[in-house]
């Protein structure tokens, strides 16, 4: 089982879904206790207060694996949920045994966005300015990563389950210039997050959000063929990916090429290349329908 590299304390719900997969694209694991907003407009943690030493205690076992103390365990205690006492004093103690626990607090640092209020549009904007700023913060506990882009991409399928990638679509993505990586990275889990939790917009305007460029169409294009064991069940063809990039070298030139597809009341990810900018032309390209 893979061990937590860090435990955020209090983080809201709605913004599980992008903290994960940023966390994921830096090679980070992170284990939550999740906050709600209330009524009141104040955030109460998840499924209530008491329910937070036992993930703490849990945490600290698993990430110290049987060490002694605790140097390996790094604790962001966010400030808009109340944190029991019977907490506060177990972070105390693990901070002495070695642990990291920071308490971001926006009065002293005002990168820190300010707790919300009831009405939708704050809390909607304070969701996202909490997301970057967390971003930042979980940046500082980021370990090597040793994986290859292709790695992270066919890991990324797997654990996620609705990403289908193309026979060809990695031949040369680990050609793809360094500092486009994170590029290649968020565009991918921006891709499968959008069709596990659905999209209320267009997926365009979903990219632009995450700071993602999207086309519609361009030089080349692909005609995907979906394939259920060795019957063609779909043929398509797909001009649609995300760019990052532009009047420079192949390599730095990052294109991702994709399609949703809806089979079965599942809407899948294809990713038909992901790497350096492909040649212009027309290319076919076969996907494979994952059966359990």
């Amino acid at each position: 089982m893979p061990v937590p590299h860090i435990l955020v304390i209090g983080l809201p719900k709605g913004i599980q879904h992008p903290i994960d997969g940023f966390a994921k694209s830096i090679g980070l694991l992170v284990k939550r206790v999740y906050a709600e907003l209330g009524n009141k407009g104040t955030l109460n943690l998840l499924p209530r207060p008491e329910h937070c030493l036992p993930e703490i205690s849990a945490y600290l076992d698993t990430a110290s694996q049987g060490a002694d103390n605790y140097s390996g365990c790094h604790i962001v205690v966010l400030p808009y949920a109340s944190v029991p006492p019977e907490c506060l004093h177990e972070l105390e103690v693990a901070a002495a045994m070695g642990a990291i626990v920071s308490y971001p607090d926006p009065a002293a640092d005002s990168t820190w966005p300010q707790v919300p209020t009831r009405r939708k549009p704050a809390a909607h904007d304070f969701n996202r300015a909490l997301t970057e700023r967390l971003k930042q913060e979980l940046r500082l506990f980021a370990p090597v990563r040793e994986e290859t882009l292709s790695e992270f991409i066919q890991q990324h399928a797997i654990e996620c389950g609705v990403l289908l990638i193309a026979d060809a679509a990695l031949d040369s993505c680990d050609k793809t210039a360094p500092h486009r990586h994170e590029f290649i990275r968020n565009a991918v889990i921006a891709m499968t997050s959008a069709a596990i939790d659905g999209l209320h917009g267009r997926f365009e305007a979903y990219c632009g959000e995450r700071g993602l460029l999207h086309a519609q169409n361009g030089r080349t294009a692909f005609v995907m063929s979906i394939y259920d064991g060795d019957d063609r069940i779909e043929q398509v063809k797909c001009e649609t990916h995300l760019k990052q990039g532009d009047r420079t070298t192949r390599e730095a030139a990052a294109r991702v090429y994709y399609s949703f597809v809806d089979l079965e009341g599942v809407r899948y990810v294809a990713l038909l290349h992901a790497g350096p900018h492909p040649d212009d032309g027309t290319f076919s390209s076969k996907v494979r329908l994952k059966r359990s």
